[in-house]
């Protein structure tokens, strides 16, 4: 039984540490930058918010940044939602998706 357990856990921390790099990477496929449609930024302040983010470092660097911050449950700021934590803007709909989605 915890042979069996063991082995479940392994392939469930391996298919998190795929789908995690595989995201990553992804991402850093797609054309522009979160601030591509940011008229009213000159380049120097782009720059400025860039390198605030850590989007300046090397994909390595921010790779090892970002797997790093995971592991510890940070997921990072949000660009979209006025600079707040992704851990808090998931921990504040995990609530009604959960009830959403139990079986009667």
């Amino acid at each position: 039984m915890a042979k069996y357990l063991g082995k479940r856990i392994f392939y469930l921390l391996l298919t998190l540490f795929i789908v995690i790099t595989v995201t990553f990477f992804m991402m850093k496929l797609l054309p522009g930058t979160p601030l591509t449609n940011q008229q009213k930024l000159s380049p120097a302040q782009q720059h400025l918010i860039l390198k605030q983010y850590g989007l300046t470092k090397p994909v390595w660097q921010q790779y090892l940044i970002y797997v790093g911050g995971i592991f510890h449950g940070d997921f990072g700021t949000s660009f979209q939602f006025s600079d707040q934590p992704v851990s808090y803007l998931i921990s504040s709909r995990i609530g009604p998706s959960l009830i959403l989605g139990h079986k009667p």
